[in-house]
C-alpha cells in the first residue's frame, strides 16, 4: 500500500503539491505546519534594489496595494513565478538560495562601478535568525544601505500536534517548503513511525530537516521544483 504524504504548507499554497500526488491515485493528507501573519509593507516609495526571496514576500507587496518599486531581483523558480503572476519582471532571479543571489548582485555591481546602493530586503520573523540570511547581508552591505524588514510572521497553528498525531500513526511521507515548517513540525511531534520519503524545498529547509531528523529517518530530497520532483520520486 502507498504511503500517505503530508503536505505541510498552509492551504492554498498546498494545492498545487498535490496535483501530481492526486494525478497518481496516493493519499494525502494537509497538515499545515505554519500560518502567516501578515504586516503592513515598510516602504511606500521606490528606491534601491528589492529583493524578493519568498512567495510571502510578494503576496505582502502585492496585498499592500502595489507600491513603486525600483531594481527588483529574486530567486528562481517559485518567487520568481510569483512576481511574474502579478506583472513584475526582475532583472535578475537565481536559483540557489538568498546567499547565491547576494554573491550574483555584488558581481553585478563589480561591474557596474560599484555606486552606492539601497538594498530593501522583506522578510519573515523567521528568517532574520537564519545562517542563510547572516551570510548574505554580509555580502549584501559591500553594496550600501541594507534594510531589511519583517513583512510576515510565520507561526506554528494551533492543535498542530493533535493532527500530526493522527497523520503519522501509518505509513507516511512529507514535504516541507521552509525551515520553519521543519521546526514546527518537530516541536509539535510526539511518537511517529519513520516516514518513507521527505522532500524539502530548498536547501535551507533540508538542512533543517537533517538536523532535526530523529535517528534513523531518512536524510532530505532537496529540490528546487517541489511539483517536478513529486513527480519524479512516486513514479
Amino acid at each position: 500500500m502507498p504511503s500517505t504524504w503530508l503536505l505541510t504548507r498552509e492551504a492554498d499554497d498546498a494545492r498545487s503539491d498535490r496535483e501530481p500526488l492526486d494525478a497518481r491515485g496516493l493519499p494525502v493528507i494537509e497538515v499545515p505546519c505554519v500560518e502567516t501573519s501578515w504586516r503592513a509593507w515598510p516602504w511606500a516609495e521606490a528606491a534601491g534594489v528589492t529583493l524578493f526571496t519568498s512567495r510571502r514576500t510578494v503576496r505582502a507587496w502585492d496585498q499592500a496595494g502595489r507600491p513603486p518599486l525600483g531594481d527588483v531581483v529574486t530567486l528562481s523558480p517559485a518567487s520568481e513565478r510569483a512576481l511574474l503572476e502579478v506583472g513584475l519582471v526582475p532583472s535578475l532571479a537565481v536559483e540557489g538560495g538568498v546567499v547565491a543571489l547576494a554573491e550574483h548582485l555584488v558581481a553585478r555591481w563589480e561591474v557596474l562601478g560599484r555606486p552606492p546602493t539601497l538594498v530593501r530586503y522583506p522578510t519573515s520573523n523567521a528568517g532574520l535568525q537564519t545562517p542563510e540570511q547572516r551570510d548574505a547581508m554580509k555580502l549584501l552591505s559591500l553594496l550600501g544601505e541594507v534594510d531589511r524588514r519583517v513583512v510576515y510572521e510565520l507561526r506554528a497553528p494551533e492543535r498542530l500536534a493533535l493532527a500530526l498525531a493522527a497523520a503519522t500513526t501509518f505509513g507516511w511521507s512529507i514535504t516541507f517548503s521552509s525551515p520553519s515548517a521543519v521546526s514546527h513540525f518537530f516541536a509539535a511531534l510526539r511518537e511517529a513511525r519513520p516516514p518513507y520519503q521527505v522532500v524539502c524545498l530548498g536547501r535551507s529547509t533540508a538542512r533543517a530537516w537533517n538536523e532535526l531528523r530523529r535517528a534513523g529517518w531518512p536524510e532530505a530530497i532537496t529540490t528546487s521544483d517541489l511539483r517536478s520532483t513529486l513527480h519524479e520520486v512516486t513514479a
